[in-house]
């Protein structure tokens, strides 16, 4: 619940986290936790000091994040107190209850919560607060919650009513007015505004393919890999290769021994680009669990990780191109591109309309670099220190 007190009032005196707009999601630095729940610490009531603390995010293990609702307490006069919030209040504004109604439609129609919550719709967990505070720059969120909603009028209702940006978030009185959710037999495919129907359709599929780069690439948020002055590297997930190295192994064993040698190896060591004598770590062959093992270890359980290399030369990119296919180049030294090589013109569109979140990177961390349309996909590897500073010689401040 928010309470709107007036127009210049703030919201989050009283909330359920669950059903917040990301823009009442703050995410704080560990040094600042102490002095957050020292702020809190003049209140006696037990249940609201645990519904304000700070709800920790972890990946594999380790606490990425600390999150928090940007409330408030408030003093004897009644207005909030501002002092010792490591965050801005937010002024209480039509776009955050829009986003709430948003957030019950979906649960409307789908019959589950947009963010795993709790009975009290508040979130259940740090992950359940990452999703709302990261929204938008998840592809592969948006996309199976997407799913859940078969109309093609409700889901572009759900939509429009959860765009990350507040002023993005049409009002009421023109969805209830315009919107063909509310106004069915006026978009009717037979009837005059036929285009607006086909647009409405249209829509659900370009959204999915601007999530992504090239629709299929989720850019990971962060500094590219690697930038120079005619290059630069993007890390990324590749969301049309998932591998089942199960099949994989049925297929590369001919003959039907259950094991993999040398030769069978090599034949696929190029689609799953590891070197065959990792596999087989100095033995004759490798069964069908240890081959998925060392894979799911080294290549991980899920969309396969990549590098996407965007060059401004073609000269430059003809040559790399070359030596990759005119060179026998060992994999244990050297990752192979995929032969997925995206048209230019593809690639400056997407780079045009910023799909995958290209447009937030570039804004964060290359304002002064021009991108490429020439590129080239390669598995991920792992670099180190060693090699960044005697590739790149970076400023020693930057280091």
């Amino acid at each position: 619940r928010i309470d709107l007190f007036d127009e210049q009032s703030c919201a989050g005196a009283k909330f359920s986290s669950a059903i917040l707009p990301p823009e009442m999601i703050e995410k704080i630095e560990t040094d600042q936790v102490q002095g957050f729940l020292k702020y809190w610490k003049v209140q006696n009531d037990k249940d609201l000091k645990k519904k304000v603390a700070p709800k920790i995010y972890l990946e594999q293990g380790i606490v990425k994040a600390h999150y928090v609702v940007k409330s408030f307490r408030t003093d004897e006069e009644g207005k909030p107190v501002e002092e010792g919030l490591p965050y801005k209040l937010v002024h209480a504004s039509e776009s955050i209850d829009l986003w709430s109604l948003g957030v019950l439609a979906f649960t409307l129609l789908t019959g589950e919560p947009l963010i795993p919550s709790t009975r009290d719709d508040d979130c259940a967990s740090g992950a359940a607060m990452h999703i709302l505070h990261s929204w938008g720059t998840q592809p592969e969120v948006l996309i199976e919650l997407s799913r859940k909603i078969a109309d093609d009028f409700a889901f572009d209702l759900v939509w429009k009513l959860l765009q990350k940006e507040p002023e993005k978030r049409p009002r009421v009185a023109s969805l209830l007015k315009e919107h063909p959710f509310f106004n069915p037999r006026i978009f009717h495919p037979q009837s005059m505004d036929a285009m607006l129907f086909e647009d409405v359709l249209e829509r659900r599929s370009s959204i999915f393919e601007n999530l992504l780069f090239y629709g299929r690439y989720k850019l990971i948020y962060g500094p590219p890999e690697h930038r120079s002055q005619t290059s630069v590297v993007f890390r990324a997930h590749d969301l049309d290769q998932q591998a089942d190295y199960g099949v994989t192994f049925d297929k590369a064993d001919k003959n039907e021994d259950g094991n993999l040698d040398l030769k069978e190896l090599k034949r696929i060591a190029s689609s799953i680009g590891l070197d065959p004598a990792l596999l087989l770590k100095g033995s004759d062959a490798i069964s069908k669990e240890e081959f998925v093992g060392i894979c799911k270890r080294q290549l991980g359980d899920g969309p396969r990780e990549v590098v996407i290399k965007l060059m401004q030369k073609k000269n430059q990119w003809d040559r790399e191109c070359n030596a990759r296919k005119e060179n026998s180049l060992n994999q244990k030294y050297v990752v192979t591109a995929q032969p997925v090589i995206p048209p230019e013109d593809d690639i400056a569109n997407a780079k045009g309309r910023g799909d995958g979140g290209l447009n937030v990177i570039v804004e964060k961390f290359l304002k002064d670099i021009k991108l490429g349309n020439y590129v080239i996909v390669m598995p991920a590897a792992d670099r180190n220190l060693h090699e960044i500073f005697h590739q790149e010689q970076p400023n020693i401040d930057a280091v």
